[in-house]
Order: C-alpha cells, then sequence, then structure tokens
C-alpha cells in the first residue's frame, strides 16, 4: 500500500508541473514530465544546467519516444525491440 500510495502522489506531482525524487537502478534522480516546458526548466535548474546539458529522459513506450524525436535510428529501433522491456539506455 506504500508503494502505491508513493507512486500515486509522484504522478500528482508530475501532472501538477512539480519536480520528483524518485529511485533508478543506481541512485536516486530528479524527475519532471519532459512535455512540461516549465518543468523541464524548473529540473535543468535545480540540477544547475542550462539546455545545452539536456538531461536523459527514461520512456517506456515507442508513442513516448515519437513525441520526443524526429528520427529513431534502425539500429535503435532493433535494440529497442530486443531489450524491451527492460533496462536499455540510448542516445538519440
Amino acid at each position: 500500500a506504500q508503494r502505491e500510495t508513493g507512486i500515486a502522489s509522484a504522478i500528482s506531482a508530475l501532472k501538477g508541473g512539480r519536480l520528483i525524487v524518485m529511485p533508478t537502478d543506481t541512485v536516486y534522480g530528479i524527475g519532471a514530465d519532459a512535455f512540461d516546458g516549465e518543468a523541464v526548466a524548473a529540473l535543468l535548474a535545480a540540477k544547475g544546467r542550462g539546455r545545452d546539458m539536456p538531461v536523459p529522459v527514461l520512456v517506456g513506450s515507442w508513442h513516448t519516444i515519437q513525441g520526443l524525436v524526429y528520427t529513431v535510428p534502425n539500429s535503435a529501433k532493433e535494440l529497442i525491440r530486443a531489450f524491451w522491456p527492460g533496462a536499455l539506455s540510448l542516445v538519440v
């Protein structure tokens, strides 16, 4: 129940344009809704980065990828097909 409450709180915060702290495989990270410009600006400010130092974007679907990049190289598509669902880091 505690996990579900935490996830619901994080979703609510993201929908409200706020930043969240979340665990990753190795460290805790600061997160924001990648489709909310003000939230992304707040994230960059919190991390002391400018737009020239973009932050990673975690995605879990083709739909989300299509909203973030112009094209996905065929080599990346092959890796995604092979390893999703699962941990996979790509720079596109």
